[in-house]
């Protein structure tokens, strides 16, 4: 189901460690390895197994979240362009991640996008509740977290929680476009304008 997990989460942050520290890469592109699947969202399985016993989900929860929100910040701070290319299901701790990307392409399809996490009692912990209505204002966020409502590829275009929706076959073409268009752009640019608008 390519759900988002605290080992993926430390792998994720030491290739986005790796890619900052490299002067050659200049943009990067996310996409989900499973075909349909973004990251279809944080693992349940795996926040439940914390929450079984409340002493230990004290213990470690805090430093769980931290290494997910050290990840997005990272991700979002990076002086370099990152474009998410949502290629399938993209909820929760998924679509957390494709907000602290500077652009959100996605493909068409029979899929949805969006922070459900109220319907299951919990809310966005990754930084949804403030990256989202950044993006696309507070009233439709709140819309979209507090009914815990997931939108199909054109729905959530229209509501901007992405910047383009795409066919399927074309969208990795349209990102790698992208990255090498602001690739080539010069780096202290896109690095202070980064700063400029995130800080």
């Amino acid at each position: 189901m390519n759900y988002m997990s605290a080992p993926m989460t430390q792998e994720l942050l030491a290739l986005v460690g790796k890619a900052e520290a490299d002067e050659n890469v200049r943009a990067i592109i996310i996409t989900g390895g499973v075909a349909g699947k973004f990251i279809t969202h944080y693992s349940v399985e795996e926040l439940a197994q914390s929450a079984a016993d409340p002493a230990e989900c004290a213990r470690t929860f805090p430093q769980l979240e931290i290494g997910f929100h050290r990840l997005l910040d990272r991700i979002m701070l990076m002086p370099k362009v990152v474009i998410a290319a949502i290629n399938g299901d993209c909820m929760g701790g998924g679509y957390e991640l494709a907000l602290a990307c500077d652009f959100r392409l996605a493909a068409d399809g029979p899929y949805q996008i969006g922070l459900p996490e109220c319907v299951l009692g919990i809310l966005p912990g990754g930084g949804g509740t403030q990256r989202l209505p950044r993006l696309i204002g507070r009233a439709k966020a709140l819309e979209v977290m507090l009914f815990g409502n997931v939108y199909p590829p054109r729905e959530a275009e229209r509501m901007g929680m992405v910047n383009r929706v795409l066919a399927p076959e074309t969208l990795m073409g349209f990102a790698k476009n992208w990255a090498k268009t602001l690739a080539r752009r010069p780096p202290r640019s896109i690095a202070a304008i980064k700063r400029a608008v995130y800080l």
